[in-house]
């Protein structure tokens, strides 16, 4: 019996999308040995300011920078194209899941993500539907996990020798949450899933030395008064094409 395809689901505003978030696709393909990583650009994300740019530019930035990347295994989801609603994870990753019951998925999130995760939708129940991948992120670590987040992600740790990094006063009460918690549907679908938290180290998913926000800043300039060194910056971090389309129709300014 062939073995499923092993499927990464990015998301993410991309606004604008850059080096960053491909280098970061690369590695987690590599890592994980994908198949196939869909970039999820959200319509409407529930957790972020008004973005700067509507849906559909995105979605064309995100698909002039598949061109240059020249990469078959990268693709464009529309999972979360609807701008009339907003987007939940939870939601999501259940649509998907019924639309390929036959794949292993894997959900990409950051360490910054994680350690929010009380303020999503049915966080507990993510596990459920994909194995979820957590990048790195300067400044965001997984000892600052609280213990109601740690009660459903410590079990599914991937990597064991990471519970050490956790306080003990956290992971006591995780383990207590946890045993209130294990005989739930929710505890049971997780569990039966066979899916598990992995957490890349810096080595693994180096991260990018710039993010969307400074480049917004940037291009909000005219290109006449930045710097050799800011143009350069800018022709770093956005692939040809992107930084084309967002010069020819003045995006950001």
């Amino acid at each position: 019996m062939t073995a499923p395809d092993k499927i990464g689901l990015y998301g993410g505003s991309f606004d604008p999308i850059h080096q960053g978030h491909l280098t970061t696709a690369r590695a987690v393909m590599q890592h994980f040995s994908l198949n196939t990583l869909y970039l999820l650009p959200n319509a409407t994300p529930p957790h972020k300011q008004a973005l700067r740019l509507p849906y559909a530019t995105r979605v064309q930035m995100i698909k002039a920078a598949l061109a240059d990347a020249l990469d078959p295994r990268l693709q464009l989801s529309f999972l979360e194209q609807d701008s009339s609603v907003r987007h939940y994870t939870i939601e999501t990753l259940a649509r998907f899941s019924a639309e390929h019951p036959h794949t292993t998925p894997f959900f990409i999130m950051g360490m910054d993500s994680l350690l929010t995760l009380d303020t999503w939708r049915e966080p507990q129940r993510l596990i459920e539907y994909a194995h979820i991948v957590v990048l790195p992120r300067p400044h965001y670590e997984l000892s600052s996990l609280k213990p109601e987040i740690a009660a459903y992600v410590l079990p599914f740790l991937a990597d064991k020798e990471l519970l050490h990094t956790i306080p003990e006063n956290t992971r006591t009460q995780a383990q207590k949450l946890w045993k209130q918690a294990q005989h739930s549907l929710d505890a049971k679908a997780a569990v039966e899933s066979g899916h598990q938290y992995h957490l890349l180290s810096v080595q693994q998913c180096p991260p990018f030395d710039i993010s969307s926000t400074q480049l917004r800043a940037l291009l909000a300039q005219d290109e006449a008064h930045l710097s050799v060194q800011q143009v350069q910056t800018l022709q770093h971090a956005l692939s040809p094409q992107v930084y084309a389309l967002i010069k020819s129709k003045g995006l950001y300014r």
